[in-house]
């Protein structure tokens, strides 16, 4: 089997279709496409294609490398696709109408236009977003939960509504350490200007003077010193610390930082109400598009990160194999707030745990503003006692000695 690109004419509405279709040889892709209604203008062998330039098949990996879809393009495109699917059109019709909405330069359009050939050529709508890199395990088990039940546009509705909670807790931490990332590179920028600039002119005047520097004037001098002559080595440093912390938080330090982490005064809650709040909207999620619990605690578990919330969930994932409920494992851990712990056992005694979850939802998003108000106003004077401090210590560094000069004079 080859795989064939080519340019048609929908002949049902006069529309130009540019797309794929995977035959046998040429001939059976003219005739496949032919019975699909459509009449053909250009029909090229993708592989020929590539094999005539090597740069045209780097050009297009790079392209495609570069041109990632946005988990803000998902979620409308998957907005979209329930509404269309909800207004009563056929599948094949919405995704048509979705990737004529795209741009020409869109990667997702060519994602859109794959998939619909694929459920065109016989696949459903799951296998065939399975075979591109777009969509995770949790979209894809929700979307094939849909077409079990045949609920579709209402799976999508739930994953529209998920992304979206997603996207807008993201914004509200990326607002949160705007702040405090601005302010640390206007304190380093300054701090570096004078040490490379203001204090070196103060160091010649002083030693012109013949007269012996306070101790804060020399250390503020041998730091502006070293730092102009071994830059390199401070810079080095520094990337090199940075990159061994990496490696360390990712391999066998990712515990007992991910621990550390969680025991942080003010950031520790917050992570850790983060976490749970991902946890428990993405199980509410799945279990109400009709996944088993097993398999929603195991996909649920893959959106944190955190290897002491995976171990936690581990234990929970454990207890409901051996017919246990999956409660008493969270609360042991003692890391999730105690109140979502004891929601979701009157979930599990009840028998409504998607309702009691959606409910440990609106309480932990309420918990996680508060949380990230707190800090931010904790970090304000924070930094700015830390900017006052570092320009505190360079102002009378500099100025101590020349108001002993004048008392001098």
């Amino acid at each position: 089997m080859g795989i064939y690109e080519y340019k048609a004419i929908d002949m049902s509405n006069k529309d130009t279709v540019n797309a794929r279709v995977e035959a046998a040889d040429m001939r059976s892709a003219k005739q496949k496409l032919r019975q699909m209604g459509l009449m053909v203008q250009k029909l090229t062998p993708v592989s020929e294609q590539r094999k005539g330039s090597g740069k045209v098949a780097q050009g297009d990996a790079l392209g495609k490398f570069i041109k990632r879809v946005s988990q803000k393009d998902i979620h409308l495109f998957t907005q979209q696709l329930s509404s269309i699917l909800e207004a009563g059109l056929p599948l094949i019709e919405a995704l048509f109408m979705l990737e004529q909405q795209q741009s020409s330069k869109s990667s997702l359009k060519v994602h859109i236009t794959e998939i619909r050939q694929d459920i065109i050529n016989g696949n459903i709508l799951s296998a065939a977003m399975a075979k591109t890199a777009i969509f995770d395990r949790l979209y894809i088990a929700l979307v094939r939960s849909g077409e079990q039940t045949g609920e579709l546009d209402k799976a999508l509705r739930s994953l529209a509504e998920l992304m979206h909670s997603n996207i807008v807790l993201k914004n509200k931490i990326k607002g949160a350490m705007m702040y405090p990332l601005i302010t640390s590179i206007i304190i380093t920028g300054v701090v570096i200007a004078m040490l490379l600039f203001v204090i070196p002119q103060f160091k010649d005047f002083f030693s012109t003077q013949g007269k012996s520097l306070p101790l804060i004037t020399l250390s503020l001098i041998t730091i502006s010193t070293l730092f102009q002559q071994f830059w390199w080595m401070v810079m080095l440093a520094v990337g090199g610390c940075v990159y061994w912390f990496n490696t360390f938080r990712k391999g066998v330090g990712k515990k007992t930082v991910d621990g550390a982490i969680l025991k942080l005064p003010i950031i520790g809650p917050l992570v850790c109400c983060i976490y749970t709040l991902r946890f428990i909207g993405t199980l509410s999620t799945l279990l109400g598009g009709g996944i088993i619990m097993t398999e929603a605690l195991q996909t649920s578990s893959n959106t944190v990160s955190n290897a002491i919330f995976k171990e936690a969930f581990q234990a929970a994932q454990d207890a409901i194999m051996l017919g246990g409920n999956i409660t008493k494992p969270l609360e042991q851990a003692n890391i999730m707030p105690p109140m979502a712990c004891k929601m979701m056992l009157v979930g599990e005694q009840s028998g409504e745990m998607e309702k009691m979850l959606s409910k440990a939802c609106v309480f932990i998003e309420e918990e996680v503003e508060i949380q990230i108000n707190a800090l931010t106003e904790i970090i304000q004077p924070v930094l700015t006692l830390i900017m006052g401090g570092v320009l505190l210590y360079i102002i009378v560094a500099i100025y101590l000695p020349v108001f002993s000069m004048t008392k001098g004079i």
